[in-house]
């Protein structure tokens, strides 16, 4: 032993000789490279499959999409090809009216670009856009040879084609039409703009070589994001790969795969969804390029650290083997080697420690003690503890790791750590002994920081869940999250859905822009959010359209919360600097803790829904069994407006309006009444809102305005000299938005039908988009038709901005009225109105008087007109003749009858 110390000249012991040096070399470097192979493999193996995740997810997503919109398509076809098998079963054939059935199922789709029915012969006959005598015909297309060959083809889906009357590429969807006999009638097909597709693709963030396909039964493309390949547009292109087919042929419904595309060469991870059951499949492609980018650097830097880790301790291996000979020079080359082994330790880009068996660090690299904030010099001979969040967490790895790395193995475990100045990130931590025979030398750890991948993952399942406007949780989300809620929920624990919809958001998309729509959505979700309390959780299914899930709220909490939540949306928002106040509907599915589908949940919510907003504005409904009852009343209700002018069942009431001062008609109200022959009177209130969610009220409005004005004209011929008799005509919100309905109601009344009219719109109307009011009102005012404000009180103008609008007269509404003689302070509210009234000179109509005393007050403060049951119900025309030379009774006593003899008529 001296001797070597003597040789060696500073007292180093050489301890082994040059092979037991290089086979510590060659178990070292081993040991490291298996491992960061393994490492690289795992990630590898990870990586793909979270790839094909993404992809599948994204596909389930679009093909629930897609699969609406054919469904709702094919809903119209079949509605219009049984109107019209019916009208030809019952002749005669109304041709009008089966066009306005055809033009309001455009209506109520309006995800597609139209609705056409050809004859037998293939020439369009009806739909969008078709002319009455038109020569356009489809009898060379191929869905057309198809229906008329094979009556139990049932829908037909055709390879994308440009529409001949529309002229755009589209998708169209066909079925057929057949005689009383069964022979062949014709076709009806719904078109579809491939450009809906396209928009609703490109929503997705695949990356610029990420693609989207809608494929058709051959598995051609019918709509693709991006449009363009190699220039070329996509639509048409049968270029499918041998993968594509052979997956489709095995699984038709679903699958996911590797491959390079067959319309671009761009190699994917690509998943399909089959489209319900209809011969259609979405695709949806990811570059594997791309998604493997992040792997590929992380393998070419593990690549060059083993060849160098083990270049170096091979150096290092030959350097120390010639201590036995030159004992002092190669310590010396030793200690270099060691240098550059520290070197390429530190420079690795992966955190690398050594443990020992108690977790005690023994060495640790540069990346590691960057990747957690500690200092590298002190580090040695201290616990891994203080990167765990816990120590419980600490405790539980090494439960889980050290039997496994003891047998052998290694231990793979994706944590939260924490960093030192308190935050936590996401690190994938890999385990394993330097040396299972010799497990003295303790175990080798990587730790590697995946927090932006996780942010990428998160990203991607928030963007398939949750809506991109305002960042609610979608349908999707919501149907997934009600399901684990009530599958964990204990029993007889209370849960409720509220079913919240914006009462006329159409119109304003239609009057001020699906920009200002969007906003004004944004900000009633933040409203919404932010008037959540506990156990409750808000999404955006569709549209206008809000659920609100409160756990454990039975049906009086229920319905409080219902209340509370449509008092905070009347407050106003503040939308591009306008205010805007809405009021919204609400349905409500309350259950006691009784197991349920979350679907059928939400279909009784939206069940209450729409009987809430057939009741009206701001009304709010809890569903019960007979609700399913009254939808389907409701259908048949909607379904035969559309013929109840044709069949003569619409008629015209008139309600007097009598002259307070001398009790003598002037004029009458014009009131729509519908005698249904199978249900008997339909009250207005039931129809009326039916009309105008239809559209229905486009052509019914116009026809009383027209009986109306007929009717009145009539009348005054039989009046007596100088009596005038003004004809009231409402007017809906939807007829005032309507810009063509106007300009065609315009000339109709320019034609020489002005006289004595008078147009009654609602306050509310003037306050969705004054400006567009203003404008409608002028064009009246030019044809000396006068205006009259409707129903005041009752929205949120007052008598000040009146005055910006060219009214003549004001209707009170029946509800101040009706308290007269109850409340001592509403004889002043209302002789404050009047008296504001005329000084704007507005002449004032108090609407729903029904007792001698109201009659009496409104005299008194000056009150010009009265309309209600104390004078007249609505009556027809025949009626009114005999109320043109009578004079009511005077029912105030100071009224005396020679002041009703001196009294002049008054006009109006």
């Amino acid at each position: 032993m001296a001797d070597s110390d003597t040789r060696s000249g500073i007292g180093l012991r050489i301890p082994y000789s040059s092979p037991h040096i290089f086979l510590i070399a060659f178990v070292i470097s081993l040991s490291v490279t298996v491992l960061a192979i393994w490492s690289l493999i795992n990630s590898y193996r990870e990586r793909a499959e979270r790839l094909a995740i993404n992809a599948s997810n994204l596909a389930g997503s679009l093909e629930q999409s897609v699969g609406i919109i054919i469904d709702r398509a094919d809903l119209a076809l079949r509605a219009v090809v049984d109107d019209y098998q019916r009208r030809l079963a019952q002749p005669p054939f109304d041709d009008a009216a089966f066009r306005q059935f055809v033009d309001r199922q455009v209506t109520q789709m309006g995800a597609f670009e139209g609705l056409r029915i050809s004859d037998a012969d293939g020439r369009i006959r009806y739909g969008t856009g078709v002319e009455p005598n038109g020569t356009a015909t489809i009898a060379d297309r191929a869905y057309f040879t198809r229906l008329r060959t094979e009556p139990a083809a049932g829908l037909v889906i055709a390879a994308p084609l440009t529409a001949r009357i529309s002229g755009i590429p589209a998708m169209v969807l066909a079925r057929r039409i057949n005689q009383p006999d069964g022979s062949f009638g014709g076709v009806a097909i719904a078109v579809i703009e491939l450009d809906h597709f396209t928009r609703l693709f490109s929503t997705l963030d695949l990356g610029h070589e990420g693609a989207v396909a809608l494929r058709g039964a051959d598995l051609g493309v019918i709509a693709r994001f991006p449009d363009q390949v190699n220039g070329q547009p996509a639509i048409g292109q049968k270029a499918v790969s041998p993968e594509l087919l052979a997956h489709v042929q095995s699984n038709p419904v679903r699958g996911t795969y590797r491959a390079r595309a067959g319309i671009d060469g761009v190699e994917r991870i690509l998943s399909y969804r089959r489209i319900g059951r209809h011969p259609l499949h979405i695709v949806v492609g990811q570059s594997w390029t791309l998604g493997m980018q992040e792997w590929r650097s992380n393998a070419v830097w593990v690549g060059s650290f083993i060849l160098l880790f083990v270049l170096v301790t091979a150096i290092g291996a030959w350097i120390a083997s010639k201590i036995w000979t030159r004992e002092v020079a190669a310590v010396r080359r030793a200690e270099v080697a060691s240098a550059r082994l520290h070197a390429v330790l530190q420079n690795a880009p992966i955190g690398l420690a050594i443990l020992t068996g108690d977790r005690i660090i023994q060495l640790a690299n540069s990346a590691l003690t960057s990747m957690f904030g500690v200092d590298g010099e002190s580090l040695a001979g201290q616990s891994i503890a203080p990167f765990y969040e816990v120590r419980q967490q600490f405790e539980a790895i090494g439960q889980q790791a050290y039997p496994i790395i003891n047998a052998g193995g290694g231990f793979e475990q994706e944590l939260l750590m924490r960093h030192r100045d308190g935050h936590s990130f996401w690190c994938r931590i890999s385990g394993r002994m330097v040396d299972h025979t010799q497990p003295a030398l303790g175990t080798v750890w990587i730790f590697e920081d995946i927090s932006e991948r996780k942010s990428y993952e998160q990203r991607v399942i928030h963007q398939a869940t949750h809506d991109p406007l305002t960042g609610l949780p979608n349908r999707v989300f919501l149907v997934e999250w009600l399901r684990t809620r009530l599958n964990a929920r204990p029993q007889q624990h209370p849960l409720a859905v509220l079913s919240l919809d914006v009462d006329g958001f159409r119109l304003i998309n239609d009057s001020l822009g699906h920009p200002f729509g969007d906003e004004l959505l944004t900000m009633m979700a933040d409203r919404l959010r932010a008037a959540l309390t506990g156990g409750e959780t808000i999404a955006r299914i569709g549209g206008d359209e809000f659920i609100l899930v409160a756990d454990g709220a039975d049906t009086a909490h229920a319905l409080e919360r219902a209340r509370q939540m449509a008092t905070e949306m009347e407050l106003p928002f503040l939308v591009q600097g306008t205010a805007v106040r809405i009021s919204v509907s609400i349905g409500i599915a309350a259950h006691d803790g009784d197991p349920t589908d979350p679907e059928n949940l939400l279909r009784d919510a939206d069940l209450a829904l729409t009987h809430a907003r057939e009741r009206g504005k701001g009304h709010i409904e809890l569903f019960s069994p007979r609700l399913g009852e009254e939808i389907v009343l409701r259908h048949r209700l909607q379904t035969d407006l559309g013929q109840a002018i044709p069949a003569g069942q619409i008629s015209v009431a008139y309600q007097p309006i009598v002259a307070l001062r001398d009790l003598r008609l002037v004029g009458m109200e014009a009131l729509a009444r519908w005698s249904h022959p199978d249900l008997g009177a339909i009250p207005p209130s039931i129809f009326i809102p039916l009309a105008e969610e239809t559209g229905q009220i486009l052509p019914l409005g116009r026809y009383i305005l027209e009986t109306a004005v007929t009717d009145a004209a009539r009348l005054r011929q039989l009046a007596a000299p100088g009596q005038g008799l003004f004809v009231n005509v409402n007017l809906s919100v939807r007829q005032l938005w309507d810009e063509r309905y106007v300009d065609d109601l315009l000339a109709y009344l320019a034609d020489g039908h002005t006289d004595q009219l008078k147009i009654e719109v609602t306050e509310s109307m003037t306050m969705v988009n004054p400006t567009m009011a203003l404008a409608v009102f002028q064009q009246f005012r030019t044809l000396g038709i006068s205006l009259c404000m409707d129903d005041f009180g009752t929205g949120y103008s007052s008598l000040a901005q009146l005055s910006r609008f060219p009214f003549d007269v004001l209707k009170i509404d029946k509800g101040f009225v009706s308290a007269l003689g109850q409340r001592p302070e509403q004889r002043n509210l209302l002789q404050g109105i009047v008296r504001l009234a005329h000084s704007l000179g507005l002449e004032v109509v108090a609407e729903g008087v029904e007792t001698e005393e109201q009659h009496r007050i409104l005299w008194e403060i000056g009150c010009d007109y009265g309309q209600g049951f104390l004078f007249s119900q609505p009556v027809p025309a025949e009626e009114i003749k005999a109320m043109l030379h009578r004079k009511w009774p005077a029912h105030s006593a100071h009224i005396g009858v020679a002041d009703m003899a001196d009294a002049d008529l008054v006009s109006g």
